[in-house]
């Protein structure tokens, strides 16, 4: 059985947010990302961003908190029992918590991840 409690092959490598327009002085609340397969959960949360404006988008990078045991401390209600396995398919849930005061929702909201250190997949998330 996979090791469910640390997901020790798989690195959160990014979250990337792309907004149409200069956003590059909006203030934004990203709250918690949730990922879910048939009832196994995990969550991550971001540590710092950086923001640049070209070619009429404006692109903001994050990283991601890589100490499981910290993420367990602040998510205390989710499971944490996401699967390796659960990354190559299709989550049934792939949220993020996002506020602020931008007009018009993101193009696109993607968190990258590597799965045993080279295959690096595109997870797609909506907003919660």
């Amino acid at each position: 059985m996979e090791d469910s409690k640390h997901l020790s092959r798989l690195d959160f490598k990014s979250l990337e947010i792309v907004f149409d327009g200069n956003i590059l002085n909006t203030k934004l609340d990203i709250g918690g990302i949730y990922l879910e397969r048939e009832g196994r959960e995990y969550a991550q949360d971001i540590t710092q961003s950086f923001r640049k404006f070209e070619d009429g988008q404006t692109t903001i990078s994050y990283t991601l908190t890589e100490n499981e045991d910290d993420l367990r401390e602040i998510f205390t209600g989710n499971n944490f029992e996401l699967l390796m396995s659960d990354f190559i398919h299709n989550m049934d849930k792939a949220e993020i918590y996002l506020n602020g005061n931008y007009t018009e929702d993101p193009d696109s909201i993607t968190l990258f991840v590597a799965l045993g250190g080279t295959t690096v997949k595109a997870i797609n998330l909506t907003l919660e």
